[in-house]
């Protein structure tokens, strides 16, 4: 079946019944393994705003999807956006599953990919659950840079 759509994201790749986002893939001189790879073509999406402490849009802030800490190896499941004027974002392609969403006013080169910066905001995120089909909404808080004056 062929598909033309931008918006298709892998839902999944199996081996042996086994994510390999999870555990990763296993490549050897063994007999061969079948591999299951699930394409999604509904394309979920998320959008939603972002508003700092004094409740009014964050524009141009980054807002970070960041997967469970059990997918956290597999970069392609990071997904970025910077927000509009109006502190409004939209995130496409996304796999399902469960993700926490950060925003903040300004965040060092990949810093969002270590656990230890990661753990300093903790509570800050904002729990989003992906489901196959569908399109999801949020709000987030902005984190501001520590060193900010404004």
């Amino acid at each position: 079946m062929k598909h033309n759509r931008s918006d298709a994201t892998f839902a999944d790749i199996r081996q042996e019944g086994t994510s390999v986002y999870d555990n990763g893939l296993l490549v050897g001189n063994e007999s061969l393994n079948l591999v299951d790879v699930l394409v999604n073509t509904a394309g979920e999406s998320l959008d939603g705003t972002v508003t700092g402490s004094d409740q009014k849009p964050a524009a141009g802030a980054t807002v970070i999807l960041i997967p469970p800490e059990n997918r956290r190896q597999n970069p392609a499941l990071y997904k970025t956006a910077r927000t509009d004027a109006q502190g409004r974002f939209k995130l496409t392609s996304l796999p399902p599953g469960r993700y926490t969403l950060f925003c903040w006013e300004s965040i060092p080169s990949g810093a969002y990919q270590n656990a230890e910066f990661l753990s300093k905001y903790a509570g800050l995120g904002a729990l989003v659950i992906i489901e196959a089909g569908t399109h999801a909404t949020a709000a987030v808080n902005l984190i501001r840079d520590e060193n900010s004056t404004r």
